[in-house]
């Protein structure tokens, strides 16, 4: 193996600094564009329609602990956590009205706290 020399330092610097310069930019981009920032409470001036046990400050319901600041994870799977209330969704043919059967998880289409459009829609 060779010593490095100045030269070889002075080329990685730049390089290095703007790989450090891009993962920094990224990572608050990746975190706001994952399941969380997407579902994460809107504030409630802006929402149109509200889920009940978030609205309730009912925690518990869905999540671990009934702590808004930190619920922690869901207590069940997500499409059975929701089924528990909303069972009518369950079935093939049982969906109310023109609401098609899920074929991803019910948050695809719905936030589970609030949301800008009617019926929680994202």
């Amino acid at each position: 193996m060779q010593p490095r020399t100045a030269s070889h330092i002075d080329r990685t610097k730049p390089q290095m600094k703007k790989s450090l310069i891009l993962a920094a930019a990224l990572v608050p981009a990746l975190a706001s564009a994952g399941p969380a920032g997407r579902l994460a409470p809107l504030p409630r001036e802006v929402a149109v329609s509200s889920h009940a046990p978030f609205e309730s400050g009912e925690c518990g319901t869905c999540h671990q602990r009934e702590d808004a600041s930190n619920p922690g994870a869901l207590v069940k799977p997500l499409n059975a956590l929701c089924y528990d209330c909303h069972d009518e969704f369950k079935q093939r043919g049982g969906a109310p009205k023109a609401h098609p059967v899920a074929k991803t998880t019910c948050t695809t289409c719905h936030s589970p706290h609030n949301s800008k459009k009617p019926k929680l829609r994202l």
